[in-house]
């Protein structure tokens, strides 16, 4: 809406992979529109996908409240988790990516 279009490189995992998908073929300055389902994106979404966390352990703020995104380390390094329940000392998070 008014702005210069983004640039990105075809081909290297620049952007999620139904989106590069749908690009494919398409000419510079091409318009078009794309729905992605979520598998072709950032994954679908489990339900059972949470997990109580000491507070201590979240990183990226200092107050948190439902629907916050915070930081935690694991064993596969830093990753995103939105707040369902913060209480004093523990929360509960979400574990599916955030979109």
């Amino acid at each position: 809406a008014g702005k210069d279009p983004i640039s990105y490189l075809h081909g290297h995992c620049n952007v999620i992979p139904g989106l590069e998908k749908a690009m494919e073929g398409k000419e510079v300055g091409a318009e078009f529109e794309v729905t992605v389902r979520s598998a072709e994106a950032y994954g679908d979404r489990h339900e059972d996908r949470t997990q109580e966390v000491p507070v201590k352990h979240l990183q990226g703020g200092n107050r948190w409240k439902p629907g916050m995104i915070a930081m935690v380390q694991t064993d596969q390094g830093m990753r995103q988790v939105s707040i369902i329940k913060a209480c004093l000392k523990r929360a509960l998070v979400d574990l599916n990516h955030p979109l």
